[in-house]
């Protein structure tokens, strides 16, 4: 039997047979042979050999087909990194309200239900369903200022279904995701 004290410094638990982590030179010189994985559709050419978690500190024109133009309109948003986008709130409330939309039930709201969502809606939009709130503009989201439809509106997100769907928040969430797993050093 093993007490957990006896174990505090696992290298001397293990024995002297146990690796030590790499070095720095070591972990330059980390083989990638044989791997496979990558988001060369997601993000343009330049960044392809680029790590997730390089590319999600990236400015959001880094990704395929949004183009330089994009950045200083997200700016105003203040999103300046894919990061920041794939974790944007309003995103991620439009998709809430997008997956949950499927799942309302038109005209059958219980008697007396307190369900509700009036801290992220403005008030105009308190008692609406979520499948009207999806045809309604972003600027209903609590939060988001009137001229930010205007600043959305080029980048084609004109509902909040628009937002919701919108493939560069999902593919940024997804970048955002998928970085926490990655171990830099390419250990297992």
């Amino acid at each position: 039997f093993t007490k957990p004290a006896q174990i505090h410094n696992p290298r001397r638990f293990f024995g002297a047979s146990m690796s030590q982590p790499p070095t720095k030179k070591q972990k330059k010189t980390m083989s990638t042979e044989g791997y496979t994985m990558n988001v060369n559709k997601a993000v343009d050419k330049k960044f392809a050999g680029c790590s997730l978690k390089e590319i999600v500190k990236l400015e959001p024109s880094a990704l395929k087909g949004l183009g330089d133009r994009v950045d200083p309109m997200l700016k105003e948003l203040k999103i300046d990194t894919i990061a920041k986008l794939g974790n944007w709130k309003f995103y991620k409330l439009a998709k809430a309200i997008l997956i949950l939309s499927e799942l309302e039930d038109k005209g059958k709201r219980e008697k007396g239900s307190a369900l509700n969502m009036n801290g992220a809606l403005d008030k105009d939009m308190e008692k609406k369903s979520l499948k009207e709130i999806l045809k309604s503009p972003v600027s209903c989201l609590q939060g988001l200022a009137k001229w930010s439809d205007s600043t959305l509106a080029p980048m084609h997100v004109k509902t909040v279904e628009d937002l919701g769907k919108w493939k560069f928040c999902q593919w940024a969430e997804a970048l955002v995701h998928m970085a926490q797993f990655e171990n830099t050093d390419m250990s297992s």
